[in-house]
């Protein structure tokens, strides 16, 4: 039997085109089955890196902010403490300003004023967190500590930095109950402490809110680089399924071809043995 040239090449072109739908179907379930798409386009993978690049700084940011509001909390908490012991000693020098205690009681009640102040001190002094002491007090010196930084934006603009300022103005953190007049002034001192400590317990909620705006913000930002990045990686499986469909359907119809041009030329083996003849 004579082997037809023109069949030999469409058997070919078939034989090429079906081997090439083979590999599309391959490629879809392979990308079905790991959720991702197998291959990008140049711009696809530039902008899916940036926005990889992004998302890592914003979720470092995150981190940040949150290591601030932990800072932040330390220290309003020392604050809050300090607070409550310099209202015990205004109650105590409230009570003190009465000339009617003999000097035994004022012992007393200055013997637990000695012990608040002590503690007070201790207490502003010794906070700190990973070695970093959060609370400066700034006396007759006036020598103040540097700002503590917190990077919660994914750039280097101002923008991206909240700072804590460890600084409060105190006067002498020392109360005199041994007379009226002298718990009088007492009274008047630990009420400017009290106001100083609520002024910097405001400036800390600024902070705090600054610090929670800016997590808010960097997880907001996450989820649209995610939801972006899905888009861009992520296999669309309704596209993929229609693919798979038209793939086989495209399969089916070149092996009919391939079976048409076989059968007319009468079989395989036959056209083997005419390509070898």
């Amino acid at each position: 039997m004579d082997f037809n040239i023109s069949a030999a090449s469409a058997i070919n072109i078939a034989q090429i085109a079906l081997s090439k739908t083979q590999d599309e179907f391959l490629k879809i379930v392979q990308d079905m089955s790991s959720g991702e798409l197998s291959s990008m386009d140049p711009s696809d993978i530039y902008v899916s890196d940036n926005i990889d690049k992004d998302t890592s700084s914003r979720y470092q940011a995150v981190e940040s902010a949150q290591q601030g509001i932990n800072v932040t909390q330390v220290a309003d908490g020392t604050l809050s403490d300090v607070s409550g012991m310099l209202n015990r000693i205004m109650e105590l020098s409230m009570q003190a300003s009465s000339d009617i205690y003999s000097d035994a009681q004022r012992q007393a009640m200055q013997a637990e004023v000695d012990q608040l102040t002590e503690q007070i001190t201790k207490s502003l002094g010794n906070t700190s967190y990973n070695g970093k002491n959060l609370i400066n007090v700034v006396g007759t010196d006036g020598k103040e500590a540097a700002n503590i930084d917190f990077q919660v934006g994914s750039n280097s603009l101002p923008n991206s930095v909240v700072s804590y300022n460890p600084n409060i103005k105190l006067d002498e953190i020392k109360f005199d109950l041994s007379s009226a007049q002298a718990a009088r002034d007492s009274m008047k001192s630990a009420e400017g402490m009290l106001e100083a400590v609520s002024t910097k317990r405001s400036e800390i909620a600024a902070v705090q809110t600054s610090l929670i705006n800016s997590v808010e913000s960097n997880m907001t930002a996450i989820i649209n680089n995610e939801a972006s990045s899905s888009t861009i990686k992520d296999t669309d499986y309704a596209s993929s399924m229609l693919g798979l469909l038209q793939n086989q359907i495209k399969q089916e119809s070149l092996v009919a071809v391939l079976s048409s041009t076989f059968k007319s030329q009468g079989s395989i083996l036959n056209l083997i043995s005419g390509i070898s003849a």
